[in-house]
């Protein structure tokens, strides 16, 4: 086994601190944003960078590996569970609030980008377990436009999840989220049409009508209080997914050739973190550029490409500065520069 594979489990502070703001009362409740947008930031500071392992002859332990996306699956649905069952007898505004958040916080690093993960697998398990982490984060969508839409168009005009130069983040969330759910139709609009499916065959109705009955079961099993606070946690998940997808595409363009056709996706259509703090959390999501390269790889599989353009920080450090546009522009559009002489250098030889 390489010896990175076991710092993997790092991964479950996220869940376990969750937990832990779910216990605790009054400001006690945002622990979780303390570790995720404080702690987290430090840490990929202070660690070293990602280095790529030449140990391709390195026996892998794949049960071990997979053990732990299975197990952040089991950890997300309790944490859903608990949070069901506790917010529905809190009084305290400051307690509701912070645990809501706190679960908004599992649906984006547990459900959404493990679901991701798993999605990105082939087997019938791991397709079974990526949807229902999307289901209770109300966005099954994205297992349609992502794979099918945002991998084929990324770094064009007509992919929402590629942010513009120039276009803030409150620009594009709404920009990629209605637009994101819009493609996703489209898609399996006329897939369906081609396979010459019926209606309700349609994956889009099909979807819908799941989310709607999970979220009238938990009206019903629980409470309308806790129905509300699942659906704003729920939304607190797809920001954090869009502002991700924000800072990992945010001016990468990708340049038509000589003949009017798209050049392949390469390592300079996104942007890159080799910081280890948060890769280990996000299993390897700031790997991106590999990731789009070679879609079919597993998380523990990705590698730092040195040639890919690099954010300033680690992705939650990038996620925070996207917040404030002056400051964003002001560091990235520099970057972008350098990112844009690099490439007309490349196709000028």
């Amino acid at each position: 086994m390489r010896s990175r594979d076991l710092f993997y489990i790092f991964s479950f502070s996220t869940p376990f601190v969750i937990f832990l703001s779910f216990e605790l009362e009054g400001w006690g409740k945002f622990l979780s944003f303390a570790f995720v947008f404080i702690i987290l930031p430090i840490l990929d500071i202070l660690c070293p960078p990602i280095k790529n392992e030449n140990l391709k002859d390195t026996p892998r332990d794949k049960t071990f590996l997979k053990a732990l996306l299975y197990l952040m699956v089991a950890s997300h649905c309790g944490l859903l569970f608990l949070f069901l069952e506790k917010v529905s007898f809190l009084v305290s505004p400051l307690d509701i609030v912070g645990m809501t958040f706190s679960m908004g916080l599992s649906c984006g690093i547990l459900g959404i980008n493990v679901g991701h993960e798993l999605g990105h697998r082939g087997g019938k398990v791991d397709q079974l377990l990526a949807h229902i982490l999307l289901m209770t984060s109300l966005y099954m969508h994205f297992l349609i436009e992502h794979y099918k839409g945002h991998h084929q168009k990324m770094g064009t005009w007509g992919d929402p999840a590629t942010a513009r130069k120039g276009e803030s983040f409150y620009a594009f969330f709404p920009r990629c989220l209605f637009g994101a759910f819009i493609s996703a139709w489209q898609i399996e609009r006329k897939n369906s049409e081609n396979q010459k499916r019926k209606f309700f065959q349609n994956k889009m109705i099909l979807y819908l009508l799941l989310e709607g009955l999970f979220v009238l079961f938990i009206a019903f099993a629980f409470s309308l209080k806790a129905c509300f606070c699942f659906c704003v946690a729920a939304f607190f998940g797809a920001f954090i997914l869009e502002i991700t997808n924000y800072i990992e595409h945010y001016g990468l363009i990708r340049k038509e050739n000589s003949k009017g056709n798209l050049g392949k996706v390469g390592p300079n259509h996104s942007w890159n973190s080799s910081h280890l703090a948060g890769n280990l959390i996000l299993f390897n999501l700031g790997l991106h550029s590999d990731h789009h390269m070679n879609s079919k790889k597993g998380y523990q599989d990705l590698e730092e490409d040195p040639s890919a353009p690099q954010l300033p920080t680690g992705y939650v450090g990038c996620m925070l500065m996207s917040l404030f546009p002056p400051l964003w522009f002001w560091i990235m559009n520099k970057k972008l520069k350098k990112v844009e002489a690099v490439s007309i250098h490349s196709r000028a030889s």
